[in-house]
């Protein structure tokens, strides 16, 4: 399922850019279930765009669909996707798996209970949110550092109390196009 995902995502792109379907195979595939997804987009082997959700709210189809425009078009850190970069782009996909939440008592708690290489963590405090997935640890493999990053790019800054803060780890099975 996963490669036909990636094949969606790919003619998602092309649509948005009014080019025709790639992938005439992937246009009857129907995902009714809800799920959640990432998509990463890379150029030259440098990341060059990434959204998702985590939290199951739609079709897990108009989930990778979304996503992948969302990785092209929003991701603040970078421009806008071009049409000429389109032939350069590489998509990965990133299913997420149910989110499992975290009820820790403590920082210290809290990472005994990560898997280094294996959880992505996703930080729900007030009307923030972030994520790392679990490809992340690559940057980040130590428990405290991964953890560190991840508030730092939220903008929050603990210690506050944890009851305030909610914590969710999950698991991803990603793909990339060749």
């Amino acid at each position: 399922m996963e490669d036909l995902l990636l094949l969606v995502a790919r003619d998602s792109l092309r649509s948005s850019f009014g080019l025709p379907p790639e992938n005439p195979l992937a246009s009857p595939f129907k995902s009714p279930e809800k799920g959640a997804s990432f998509i990463t987009l890379h150029k030259r082997d440098r990341l060059r765009g990434c959204s998702g959700t985590i939290f199951p709210a739609r079709s897990l189809l108009e989930d990778v669909k979304s996503n992948t425009c969302g990785a092209a078009f929003t991701d603040p850190r970078f421009p806008r996707v071009t049409v000429e970069e389109l032939e350069e782009l590489r998509i990965e996909l990133s299913l997420v798996s149910p989110v499992e939440r975290l009820f820790p008592s403590s920082e210290e708690n809290l990472l005994t209970l990560l898997r280094p290489g294996v959880d992505g963590l996703a930080i729900v405090s007030e009307n923030l949110q972030g994520t790392f997935l679990p490809s992340t640890w690559t940057l980040f493999p130590a428990p405290k550092d991964f953890f560190k990053a991840l508030k730092e790019k939220m903008g929050i800054a603990l210690p506050q109390p944890f009851e305030e803060i909610q914590f969710f780890r999950y698991t991803v099975t990603s793909r990339k196009e060749q």
